[in-house]
């Protein structure tokens, strides 16, 4: 192999006309390859999930449930507070970016029911408390008898959509009614763009703030819902992504930039991993149409990887009367160390996490 990579050295390097076309032409395609990559921020590529596992998951994004937006409104009294829904509601209808009706509800039980699909949003942490002991088998026989004795009990109607979303009996009752309070409105509405679109929903989130920033009024309004959580979770995400790949970058050129003085020597570096995560770009996008987010910030860290090659060469080059005298010599070295690091990071690639396949073929 080194004798094969030592002809093409010669080759190029008595043909430097074909050097510079050949690398401007793969340059461009691997431009060209990476442009079409589209980028994803959802958390749960990192998650092992199966076929069937993400088919439930799509299934259940697809509900109504999963993109509901709750408006919740405290303090005051209750005519302050509808005062104050209707003028977002109205806001709302009037805006371009949203035609969906917001639904007021007053109702305890009603809203009971609506809030049901955003419990984990909504419920203290104590309540997870009790999880272990009512997921055992004894439990949850003895839950679905009770459920089938209430139902059957006469006047106890009402509950049986508290029944349908919790048969279980997860929720204490009595913890969530604390905090619907005489204090506190509810109202709902379904983002039109899903649970988990965080493009659109970004749009509509900042729309939501900006229209309760506008609204006059001294009372506490605030939104939740899966919409909005998954914005909040995108943007975090992106954040970390770029701080990650910056501080990476400058502590990396302030170290070559002190070992290595000469501007020329710093050039190739950065040319070179710089190539190279080109490359991985497009090979990624040869092998699925999305990457996720995450992938690039974790990948910060093969820049430092990356950095040794071309740096073994400098450093040696040092030593050697010539680059030709410097490739032979440590080509093997390089060849060797490379395939033990690609062999480290192909474990990766047979995982059920997308994310972490997708990071090891990276």
């Amino acid at each position: 192999m080194k004798q094969h990579l030592l002809h093409i050295y010669d080759w190029f390097s008595t043909h430097r006309r074909w050097l510079w076309i050949v690398f401007v032409a793969v340059s461009l395609l691997l431009v060209a390859l990476t442009a079409t990559l589209r980028y994803n921020e959802d958390i749960m590529d990192f998650l092992p999930v199966t076929e069937d596992e993400r088919e439930a998951l799509e299934t259940y994004q697809s509900q109504q449930a999963a993109s509901r937006v709750f408006l919740i409104i405290e303090g005051g009294d209750e005519q302050q507070r509808t005062d104050a829904l209707y003028d977002i509601e109205d806001r709302i209808a009037n805006s371009q970016w949203l035609t969906a009706n917001v639904t007021l509800s007053t109702d305890p039980t009603d809203q009971l029911t609506q809030l049901y699909a955003q419990l984990p949003f909504l419920i203290s942490d104590s309540v997870y408390d009790r999880f272990d002991s009512l997921f055992t088998p004894d439990a949850i026989r003895a839950a679905l008898q009770r459920d089938k004795t209430l139902l059957a009990t006469p006047g106890t109607s009402f509950l049986v959509p508290a029944i349908q979303s919790d048969p279980l009996g997860l929720v204490d009752l009595s913890t969530l009614n604390s905090q619907l309070s005489t204090d506190r409105t509810y109202a709902f509405f379904d983002s039109p763009y899903g649970s988990t679109e965080t493009k659109h929903n970004a749009a509509l989130v900042d729309s939501l703030n900006t229209l309760i920033a506008n609204t006059a009024t001294d009372l506490n309004i605030r939104w939740i819902g899966a919409p909005v959580i998954a914005v909040g979770n995108a943007r975090r995400i992106k954040i970390d992504t770029v701080l990650c790949i910056s501080l990476s970058l400058v502590l990396i050129l302030v170290l070559l930039a002190y070992a290595f003085p000469r501007r020329r020597d710093l050039w190739l570096i950065l040319l070179s991993v710089s190539f190279g995560w080109l490359t991985g770009m497009a090979v990624l996008r040869l092998v699925t149409p999305s990457v996720s987010v995450i992938v690039l910030g974790i990948g910060s860290v093969l820049i430092g990887i990356a950095v040794n090659y071309p740096l073994h060469l400098l450093v040696h080059q040092r030593y050697t009367s010539s680059v030709r005298q410097t490739l032979s010599e440590v080509l093997s070295p390089l060849v060797v160390g490379n395939i033990t690091t690609v062999g480290a990071f192909l474990t990766l690639v047979p995982l059920q996490a997308a994310a972490l396949r997708h990071l090891g073929i990276f």
